[in-house]
């Protein structure tokens, strides 16, 4: 969890802070509810961190005790204790996903009370206690409680505390910008009467007033008081699950307003990678979303924009919300849903396995390493990410072979899975020579060398080049360049590469570029690939690749690589060899830039693009033989119904019906009207024509549909049925006269 959030933690972290630092330096310390911890690295150049007990009933981390605070003994005391937003869920249902509250079957309304007492009761005498909960109107959140005056004064008028004990300190958060990529947030002081209004999530994400409570322990008498009758209080409901974040600046907002017309349908992408991570996925999304810019479809789009991480590109709309939190996955849903409503949202695509509720989803698959490499299923992100997996209505995949791996660890997916490869991004072409020797100058690079991307993963499996690489005979005369993100050179492999020199880097594209271009090889010995983005931009770059012929890699590489199993060290070593020889690299260097041109952004975005608006029709439930018809509705129902119906009863006595689904159009009927349009053909089929309309035969009506939908429908359709009485002018439009044609009478030849 970043400092930098949109959520109360802006202040209190500080405010907790500053409590800690005032205490006596031998004061016995104990925190309730770990959250402090994920601040101190941030903060610890700045302020003086105090060692002190933690506990937290839910959270496994070091240094943390899975204790639950009533457990503790009244005999234990403490100089100091603090609670950050914390107490306000104890006691509470589970909501989200067990992160907040306690797996209990009856909710104890006053249990946040009874904490602040256990901590009151666990304070040595003139011990001082700091508690933040969430303040203003009294509410049931299910899996908090928001504190109000009423409530707090329960502290002293039932539960005992001396009133003289307690001093409180009431915050308002009055602004809350998010244009930047740095939040800024504003907070005044106000008075406790002034908040008895204050929503939960209205109108900022999360609390939007807090209590700074601070205990005096004063009393040596205090009888801790937890089995007590429940006080009729009134606890009201939150009237939100998540606001609406300004968007962009309001000079941006205008040109959304005067630029960007939403169109249907609307897509919500969920760029939720983007706040996550900055690695692959990253770059697969931004140049998704820059090819879209330069056309049509960017008017279907809605960009879900976490606290302003996403990459702004002209053309895109974008609609800001607060960020992620693996902690907050089932409140997250429902903040989505509430998004997809208010859009009016027809479909929904996350960069990284989120999910609304109800509306449809497509997944996107970038790799199956969890599941294929055995990770532990139960971990958050992979739950998530199967969460995602079973949402799914549509699914798409960045290679085949991550796509028939999706399937063999999901084989209830009943929807095919389109693939998408990847692009590579136009800053990877072979470098100028002084460009490479500007590079190997800027980083002392004195010898040929081989370079590593990712290697710090195991799935990477550098270890195979380097105990290959220990035994080359000519290894001095060689460096490496190790470089990835978050990459960190093990002292195993260091000392398997000793005598020569290695490099661990982080480039930008541009010096990337110059180390493919002047490498000897890119060596890539990985277990498993969703992709394998290094070797395409490998290739792009005239560099040879040395890899393994695992997973996505050979549909990547094609015949441009030296193949070698990934844990054959001997074929390591005759490939490092190998790939010295001039006519071998002349070779792979013509065919790495051939294999190069198959993959392109623009294609990636063109695939993908088709596969939404192709998920925007599952209503229609399109089968292997799709039709559609375009009755002039402004004829003479009788004529039009008769000539409907004769036309519904060969499709319904085909003997391939099963396979069928016959679309009919009705754009310029109301709903009401084309509805009862059907019902009639229906009625008059199974009375008149005594036609019983088995569940073989599937019949949909199209209303409104935007261009590109009827571009990417038309692609999906075996043909057009032609009527006597058609709608010409439509057909023309829309262009549906570039399919076959079928008449009634040859309808028998479909199969």
């Amino acid at each position: 969890m970043k400092y930098n959030n949109p959520t109360e933690r802006g202040i209190e972290v500080s405010i907790a802070f500053d409590f800690l630092l005032d205490a006596p330096k031998s004061a016995k310390i104990l925190e309730v509810g770990n959250v402090l911890s994920l601040y101190e690295n941030i903060l610890s150049d700045y302020v003086g961190i105090r060692s002190r007990r933690i506990i937290d009933k839910f959270e496994d981390d070091l240094g943390v005790e899975q204790v639950d605070l009533m457990d503790l003994p009244s005999a234990d005391k403490y100089d100091v204790i603090l609670s950050i937003s914390t107490v306000e869920h104890i006691g509470q249902g589970i909501e989200p996903s067990g992160a907040y509250g306690e797996s209990i079957t009856t909710r104890d309304l006053e249990a946040p009370l009874k904490a602040i007492c256990k901590i009151y009761d666990l304070l040595a005498l003139k011990g001082k206690a700091l508690i933040t909960v969430p303040f203003g109107k009294l509410l049931d959140g299910e899996w908090y409680i928001q504190f109000s005056q009423d409530y707090l004064e329960l502290l002293f008028k039932k539960y005992g505390i001396p009133e003289s004990d307690i001093s409180i300190t009431c915050l308002k958060k009055v602004s809350l910008d998010t244009t930047g990529y740095k939040l800024n947030q504003e907070w005044v002081e106000a008075d406790i009467s002034e908040l008895n209004k204050i929503e939960y999530n209205w109108p900022f994400p999360c609390a939007n007033a807090v209590a700074i409570i601070e205990l005096n322990k004063t009393s040596k008498n205090y009888e801790l008081i937890l089995e007590t009758e429940p006080t009729p209080l009134h606890y009201h409901q939150p009237l939100v699950l998540q606001p609406a974040l300004p968007t962009n600046s309001e000079e941006d907002q205008e040109n959304n307003d005067l630029n960007l017309t939403i169109i249907q349908p609307v897509i919500m992408i969920d760029g939720v990678f983007f706040q996550l991570y900055k690695t692959g996925i990253a770059r697969v999304w931004q140049s998704l979303l820059e090819e879209w810019s330069k056309g049509d479809f960017a008017r279907h789009l809605v960009v879900i924009d976490r606290v302003g991480t996403a990459p702004k590109i002209e053309g895109i709309r974008y609609r800001t919300i607060p960020a992620y939190d693996y902690g907050n996955t089932d409140f997250d849903r429902k903040m989505l849903q509430q998004i997809c409503d208010e859009e009016n949202a027809s479909l929904f695509i996350s960069t990284y396995y989120t999910t609304p509720i109800s509306t449809p989803s497509v997944f996107m698959a970038y790799d199956m390493i969890p599941e294929m490499l055995g990770a532990d299923p139960n971990e958050i992100m992979w739950r998530e990410k199967h969460r995602g997996i079973a949402h799914g209505s549509a699914y798409i995949a960045i290679s085949e072979s991550t796509a028939k791996d999706l399937v063999k660890c999901f084989p209830n997916i009943n929807s095919p899975v389109t693939v998408a490869h990847c692009g590579i991004s136009p800053a990877f072409h072979p470098a100028h020579e002084e460009e490479i020797i500007q590079f190997k100058m800027k980083y002392g690079i004195n010898k040929p060398y081989f370079i590593l991307v990712g290697a710090g993963s195991d799935y990477k499996n550098a270890v195979l080049f380097f105990q290959a690489f220990s035994q080359l005979y000519s290894k001095s005369g060689f460096e490496v360049i190790c470089t990835g993100s978050g990459y960190l050179l093990g002292n195993e492999f260091r000392e398997l590469a000793a005598g020569s020199v290695v490099h661990s880097l982080y480039l930008s594209d541009d010096e990337l570029r110059a180390a493919y271009s002047g490498a000897t090889a890119l060596v890539y010995p990985s277990k498993y690939e969703g992709f394998g983005m290094p070797v395409a931009e490998a290739l792009a770059c005239v560099c040879p690749v040395i890899t393994c012929p695992n997973a996505s890699i050979p549909e990547v590489a094609g015949d441009a690589a030296i193949y070698v199993k990934d844990d054959n060290i001997e074929e390591m070593i005759d490939a490092l060899c190998e790939v010295q020889k001039l006519k071998i690299r002349n070779r792979l260097m013509a065919q790495g830039l051939e294999q190069a041109q198959k993959f392109s952004w623009s294609n990636m975005a063109d695939i993908v693009s088709s596969a939404l608006i192709k998920s925007t029709f599952f209503r229609f439930n399109l089968r292997e033989i799709n039709l559609v018809v375009f009755p002039n509705w402004r004829q003479s129902e009788d004529v039009l119904y008769a000539e409907l119906i004769h036309m519904i009863k060969a499709i319904a006595t085909h003997p391939n019906r099963d396979k069928m689904t016959l679309l009919i159009d009705v754009h310029d009927l109301s709903d009401e009207e084309a509805d009862l349009a059907l019902s009639s053909l229906i009625m008059n089929l199974m009375i008149e024509e005594e036609l019983e309309l088995d569940e073989g035969i599937e019949i949909n009506l199209i209303s409104q549909l935007s261009d590109i939908q009827w571009s990417v429908l038309l692609s999906q359709l075996q043909g057009r049925v032609a009527l006597e009485n058609e709608n010409i002018d439509f057909i023309s439009v829309v262009k549906a006269s570039q399919i076959p044609t079928y008449k009634l009478a040859n309808l028998v030849a479909l199969n």
